[in-house]
């Protein structure tokens, strides 16, 4: 990605993004769906953490 990511999960859910290093970049919350705008990081690797009552998945993203 550039400058956004979009996250699209049915319900309630929340949202980490963590550096390389395991900074926690931006947290909260949203229902069904939420816009990460990634515009004033650094080009990188980058990891979204979501969870729900269901359970917790990380996913790498790669800022160009």
């Amino acid at each position: 990605t550039s400058n956004f990511v979009n996250i699209r999960l049915e319900g309630n859910f929340d949202y980490q993004l963590h550096s390389i290093n395991g900074d926690v970049l931006l947290a909260g919350s949203a229902v069904n769906q939420k816009e990460l705008r990634l515009e004033e990081f650094a080009t990188g690797v980058y990891f979204i953490t979501l969870s729900t009552d269901k359970g917790a998945v990380t996913m790498k993203v790669v800022k160009q």
